[in-house]
């Protein structure tokens, strides 16, 4: 009898071991899955940073016209401590700043974001989304002349 009570006990070990590695790759996979998501997502998020002009939300508004918006600069983020960006979060989408992130910052208020961000918004609204100053007129009425350099 303790023979056979041996041989009972072997083979739940060996079954709950077994259970336990399956259960390992499962989770192991399930990790490698949720990865390769948040990596694809943050891939769409760049490719999308570029303007499309065909997008919908480029098709009609009560703002700023596309060329005033090739007007306006645009930079490439670098670095945190970069001096062109205002904050460290696009207030229109409210996502952080990326490294290589196509990024726009208005010349009179100094506020920046992702490029695509505010190129929606200013479509629609011809105003900052932080301070509602225009993008291309200082608050006394003078026009600002946008320089690249």
């Amino acid at each position: 009898m303790g023979g056979r009570f041996l041989i009972v006990a072997i083979r739940i070990i060996w079954a709950s071991a077994l259970t336990a590695l399956i259960l390992l790759f499962l989770a192991a996979i399930s990790l490698i899955l949720y990865h390769i998501v948040i990596v694809s997502k943050a891939c769409r998020r760049a490719l999308s940073s570029n303007i499309n002009r065909s997008d919908e939300c480029f098709k009609a508004g009560n703002g700023l016209s596309l060329d005033d918006l090739e007007k306006l600069p645009s930079f490439e983020f670098s670095t945190p401590d970069d001096e062109r960006v205002s904050a460290m979060d696009c207030a229109v989408c409210l996502e952080s700043f990326e490294l290589g992130d196509l990024c726009r910052l208005l010349p009179v208020c100094r506020h920046s974001f992702h490029a695509y961000c505010v190129d929606c918004w200013l479509v629609r609204n011809p105003v900052c989304p932080i301070c509602r100053s225009s993008p291309g007129h200082r608050r006394g009425g003078d026009e600002v002349v946008i320089s690249y350099d």
